[in-house]
């Protein structure tokens, strides 16, 4: 059945009335962050969601009949998933950070994925669909390495949370990149269970990335706690949960091999 005439335009910039959905629950939920947070956190995701949504209204005025504005509309909309998609790691953080319920969570990420597929539908996109994933507080719960990852996560932000702004830039800043990085890829490395060898492959690269997030992380750590007069207590706990969960990755990066050994 053809679309009425008059539903034309409503469905082909449902897209923008979308975005804008998606930017006023953003500033809504921002509002909540603590402040000594927001250096960190804002720039992350208010950027990106105003560039995604400048990008869908800019590409909603190309005339998509034109040549050059058909190529500009379809320039505009790979911007704007490019900066959806970016918001993985730090809306992961905040949810973390916030200890945002799942459902809450999953309710963001429904808004985001529903704007990628309307893009990916207006624009006839034949890729796979990437997808936004809340943080699995259920499978944090119950799964140790999630867990430990989870507190660890949380524990350095409300350390590094209170260094001055002056080491944002050179260390606190990189200590943020780096346990969030830790936190989206054990998340995201747990989200599929492995039926094939290229999944079990990309789970490993996950954990691998968690790794490295982690060990490139002590070099700026031990830098700031020698600017900052934190107690040999918070040190060793930090130090700890540090540990603790590198120990848990190398554990579970050698049991995956054994367990999806057999996968094609």
């Amino acid at each position: 059945m053809s679309v009425l005439r008059s539903k034309r335009k409503t469905a082909f910039s449902e897209f923008e009335r979308q975005m804008g959905i998606i930017v006023r629950h953003t500033s809504d939920r921002l509002n909540s962050v603590p402040m000594r947070y927001r250096k960190f956190i804002y720039p992350k995701i208010y950027d990106p969601t105003n560039r995604a949504y400048t990008a869908v209204i800019l590409a909603n005025e190309q005339n998509s009949k034109s040549a050059n504005g058909s190529k500009q509309r379809s320039a505009l909309f790979t911007e704007a998933l490019r900066a959806i998609v970016s918001l993985q790691k730090p809306l992961l953080a905040l949810w973390n950070i916030l200890d945002v319920n799942e459902d809450s969570a999953k309710q963001w990420a429904d808004m985001l994925n529903r704007e990628i597929a309307l893009i990916y539908g207006v624009t006839k996109r034949e890729e796979v669909q990437p997808m936004i994933v809340a943080l699995p507080k259920r499978k944090i719960q119950r799964l140790a390495f999630l867990q430990k990852m989870a507190e660890l996560h949380k524990y350095t932000y409300e350390k590094i949370g209170h260094a001055p702004n002056h080491c944002k830039d050179f260390l606190s800043g990189k200590i943020a990149d780096y346990i969030d990085t830790a936190l989206c890829s054990v998340v995201l490395a747990n989200h599929k269970i492995p039926e094939t060898r290229a999944d079990a492959e990309r789970r490993e690269r996950y954990i691998q990335a968690a790794i490295d997030s982690l060990n490139a992380m002590q070099r700026p750590l031990l830098a700031l706690w020698n600017i900052m007069d934190y107690s040999e207590k918070t040190m060793d706990d930090w130090a700890g949960l540090l540990d603790e969960e590198l120990k848990l990755l190398e554990g579970m990066k050698k049991a995956d091999r054994a367990r999806y050994k057999d996968l094609r």
